[in-house]
């Protein structure tokens, strides 16, 4: 059987969360390990940003498989397994969408042409998650 949950990605380690809502997580992993006899935990994240990007020192949902004596792997790749595979980060496509457009702002103020940008970007990255495949017109 495969559960899932969803959470805020800042319960995911010890940063700007205050610990008790991480000790409140961590406890109801635990109880979700023991009362559905769950033997793995995946999750959709990964050791460098964990602690390169976000500067954690914990994963939650590590912690609370390692205490509760189970598997726990990250799921998410990193930065050289991305490139490896051909899977661009959304802001580098962003990047490349505002580029083949003639954009240089870092930040978008015209509101109807951000839009236009960001959902540009969303459409090239959902049809095939490699960059530059899809081309439009967003001035």
């Amino acid at each position: 059987m495969i559960y899932i949950t969803g959470i805020d990605h800042l319960l995911q380690y010890n940063g700007p969360v205050p610990p008790e809502l991480l000790e409140e997580f961590k406890g109801y992993l635990a109880a979700k390990i023991k009362d559905l006899n769950i033997t793995l935990i995946a999750e959709e994240f990964n050791e460098e940003f964990l602690y390169d990007v976000f500067g954690a020192t914990e994963g939650t949902a590590e912690t609370a498989a390692a205490e509760s004596g189970i598997s726990h792997l990250y799921c998410d790749p990193d930065a050289a397994e991305r490139e490896a595979l051909g899977i661009p980060y959304y802001a580098d496509v962003m990047d490349l969408v505002k580029e083949r457009h003639g954009i240089r702002e870092k930040f978008i103020m015209n509101i109807e042409l951000r839009r236009k940008a960001e959902q540009e970007t969303s459409l090239e990255v959902k049809s095939s998650g490699l960059c530059g495949s899809t081309s439009g017109s967003i001035s």
